[in-house]
């Protein structure tokens, strides 16, 4: 792929899919991706973590 082909490609929140939209993330992705690397997707390491709420003291 030559990266100009992603001129042009319409935002898209939470965007994976060249074809349909990209966001930021998402164009960061296909760049990888065009290097033969994969990179996690941001918010699942957020998933896994508890929120602690602050006692008051």
């Amino acid at each position: 792929m030559r990266f100009v082909e992603l001129i042009g490609v319409p935002f898209a929140n939470k965007g994976r899919d060249k074809k349909t939209g990209l966001d930021c993330y998402g164009l960061v992705k296909e760049v990888y991706k065009e290097y033969g690397k994969q990179i996690p997707e941001y918010d699942d390491q957020y998933k896994s973590y508890t929120i602690w709420k602050r006692s008051a003291s």
